[in-house]
């Protein structure tokens, strides 16, 4: 996993980079930091150590009633769910919400809070389920638009308890049980920042991959472009070295990062 951080850190600035000004394209200014909300049933803190002084995480909440911050809670309520993912947009205006858990009943409001989300171009990210083949995805990794995540070993090797691959779908898998899906937020969120970064200085009207990156469709080719492998039956396991490789300039990823734009309307 270093060595993969260390393909995307020599693209990519590091998060301070986005307070500080940078050199891109078109002049120098500050880029705007990608935002992601993390949301899950609990953490751990035998496992998870999170600091609340850490640069890179702006705040830290429980939605759950009559809860420490970092108790562990399997069972939440779909209120919570919707409070959190509602309180994600409106206060912390992130870019993607990535969450790693999953529901078989089906709630009105939390749907309704779903897409008012995708419809203000917020990335969406979800937890397959832990099901195995007994059920399929579960909600709201099945809901249209929204990335479901499968999980592997460090390999790319599905792990045993992943829902069948839907025929219909990319199936994008990665490393863990509840990881996978805050860690393709996080592969995302690379080529956005990137993105932002590059096209700094930009004279308005030109047509910048940044702002068309956030659209959920063009997301999903950059995405698929990373996934080469395919390992076992229809899963696309994510390789983000294939798109920030070792030896590549820094231009020369944003050019094939145009390509793909390019491939979509060919």
């Amino acid at each position: 996993m270093d060595d993969v951080l260390s393909l995307i850190y020599r693209h990519v600035g590091l998060f301070n980079n986005a307070v500080e000004p940078t050199r891109g394209r078109y002049g120098s200014r500050i880029f705007e930091p990608v935002r992601i909300a993390l949301l899950d049933s609990g953490f751990d803190p035998a496992i998870l150590h999170i600091e609340n002084d850490t640069p890179r995480i702006q705040d830290i909440r429980s939605f759950i009633p009559d809860t420490d911050l970092l108790d562990m809670q399997d069972e939440i309520g779909y209120d919570a769910i919707t409070q959190a993912i509602n309180h994600a947009v409106t206060e912390w205006n992130v870019d993607i919400i990535t969450m790693s858990f999953g529901i078989r009943e089906y709630h009105e409001p939390m749907k309704d809070a779903i897409v008012k989300v995708l419809s203000q171009g917020i990335l969406m990210f979800a937890a397959a389920s832990n099901d195995g083949v007994n059920f399929g995805r579960a909600f709201p990794a099945k809901y249209p638009s929204i990335f479901c995540i499968h999980s592997t070993d460090g390999n790319g090797n599905l792990s045993s308890f992943n829902s069948t691959a839907d025929e219909k779908d990319v199936n994008f898998s990665l490393l863990g049980q509840s990881v996978p899906t805050p860690i393709a937020a996080g592969l995302a969120a690379s080529p956005l920042s990137f993105l932002r970064q590059e096209e700094q200085g930009l004279p308005p009207g030109s047509d910048l991959l940044g702002p068309w990156l956030k659209d959920v469709h063009s997301m999903d080719a950059v995405l698929e472009r990373m996934a080469k492998q395919r390992r076992g039956q229809g899963y696309d396991y994510i390789t983000p070295h294939v798109l920030f490789e070792r030896n590549l300039l820094r231009e020369h990823v944003y050019n094939k990062i145009k390509d793909i734009k390019k491939d979509m309307y060919d």
